[in-house]
């Protein structure tokens, strides 16, 4: 003889026996009748394998097994609750996990206070920021240590498994003394290359990325 299936709803209507006390109350407050319910507590002790309810001086009251089943299907409804939130929270987008790595002054200055905002709005996701060079940056996005890699980009192999988008260009701007140098208000390329610079080590994309936007400029004025 095939086993009844099992079902939440069929848990839901034996717990709301015992709550009630009795197929009767748990019937009239399911607004069905009473030979709906009593169908499905037998179908719920086949499935068991064992009766759930004993009548003693006309009261209906839960055997041993009952018991234990009782506090068994409690915990099932209460996870199955649980987890059918968190999974219609992770739908919408309002739990879970964001994983980004950026280049360090991007991290820094751009994306933080993005994910902060991001936060804000979803208390419930778990944002995490890492900051690494453009290359490392890209390397933890292809093999899954991050969901996105937000960089500077200084013609960069990008690996044909990652999906590109251009978000923004930026022009370059020389901030200096007031008293200089330079001496004036305006500078050529090469007054440019001999002023001191607080700069980054010359294999980062950002100083790449400068001394190519130079090169360039002196090739147009020559």
């Amino acid at each position: 003889m095939a086993i009844p299936q099992l079902s939440f709803k069929r848990l839901e209507i034996f717990c709301l026996v015992v709550e009630t006390g009795g197929v009767t109350r748990a019937a009239e407050s399911l607004l069905v009748a009473q030979p709906a319910v009593s169908a499905q507590i037998r179908s719920l002790e086949e499935w068991f394998g064992a009766p759930l309810f004993t009548r003693n001086a006309g009261r209906l009251r839960t055997t041993e097994a009952g018991d234990r089943a009782y506090e068994w299907a409690k915990q099932t409804l209460s996870r199955g609750t649980s987890v059918r939130r968190d999974v219609q929270e992770l739908a919408i987008g309002g739990a879970g996990r964001l994983v980004v790595v950026a280049s360090l002054g991007i991290g820094t200055y751009v994306v933080a206070p993005l994910l902060a905002a991001l936060r804000a709005e979803r208390p419930g996701v778990d944002i995490v920021l890492h900051t690494a060079e453009p290359g490392q940056a890209l390397l933890m996005v292809e093999n899954g240590e991050a969901h996105m890699a937000i960089i500077t980009w200084h013609e960069q192999v990008i690996p044909t498994t990652l999906s590109v988008e251009h978000l923004a260009s930026h022009s370059m701007r020389l901030i200096a003394s007031a008293e200089g140098p330079p001496a004036g208000t305006t500078v050529t390329t090469a007054e440019l290359g001999m002023l001191p610079f607080v700069g980054v080590p010359t294999d980062v994309a950002y100083n790449q990325e400068i001394d190519s936007q130079c090169e360039a400029r002196e090739s147009s004025m020559v």
